[in-house]
């Protein structure tokens, strides 16, 4: 889409994983949200909100939990030893049983947030992503409102 693309781990994580300074990583967001233009990658829900009344469009990939963990250990085990371009420096991808607990309790932790948002900010374009059809479809009708091409 021509966009600048901003990816969440990289501002909110140091290297080695470690969470940088939430007041370091607010200043990154902010920054960000002041650009004419962005797309922003990832759920960094502690500054969800902010970005998503800022947003023209909004996606949610609710994948079911059994392919999101599939989805891990495959991309784990295909780029063992090969840094991450969307992470922080020198990250590679890794699996940990906190991100496991993360993703199989997100749907129920963060459900009434979101709807919340949608509510609160009805002039934000708002997809939810169910399945990778869905995904391909969405894709499409994007595309096709910004006059790109889509293949």
């Amino acid at each position: 889409m021509h966009l600048p693309v901003f990816h969440i781990d990289k501002h909110f994580f140091e290297k080695g994983w470690v969470e940088r300074d939430h007041d370091h990583f607010l200043n990154d967001v902010h920054s960000i949200l002041k650009t004419d233009q962005w797309i922003i990658d990832g759920n960094g829900m502690k500054t969800l909100e902010m970005r998503y009344k800022k947003a023209d469009l909004a996606i949610y990939c609710r994948l079911s939990r059994l392919l999101c963990l599939y989805r891990i250990f495959y991309r784990w085990l295909s780029t063992i030893g090969i840094a991450k371009s969307d992470g922080p420096e020198g990250a590679t991808n890794s699996v940990s049983w906190r991100l496991i607990k993360y993703l199989w309790k997100f749907p129920r932790k963060y459900r009434d947030q979101i709807n919340n948002l949608r509510v609160e900010y009805p002039k934000v374009e708002f997809f939810e992503v169910r399945s990778i059809q869905e995904a391909k479809d969405i894709q499409k009708v994007i595309f096709k409102k910004a006059n790109l091409p889509h293949e």
